[in-house]
């Protein structure tokens, strides 16, 4: 599970500490690292986009960066 990769647990929790929020989302986008080692697997696996998201419902990274991005998957529209 991508879950447990260091890198994306890493973020994740680093995430969290951040509060989930655009401060979040811009340290996720900003680690080229996790881009391409998930830009990779989404590729090898056939996947149209990998989100990571937080506790809180909160989507802070999307390959595609579509219209979810930055949405909350408990309260938002999604």
């Amino acid at each position: 599970s991508l879950s447990y990769a260091p890198s994306v647990a890493e973020i994740m929790m680093k995430a969290a500490e951040l509060g989930s929020g655009p401060a979040a989302q811009k340290m996720a986008d900003q680690n080229p690292s996790l881009r391409s080692f998930l830009a990779a697997h989404s590729e090898s696996a056939g996947y149209e986009d990998v989100y990571l998201i937080a506790p809180d419902g909160h989507v802070v990274f999307s390959l595609k960066k579509g219209p979810d991005y930055g949405t909350n998957l408990r309260t938002g529209p999604y």
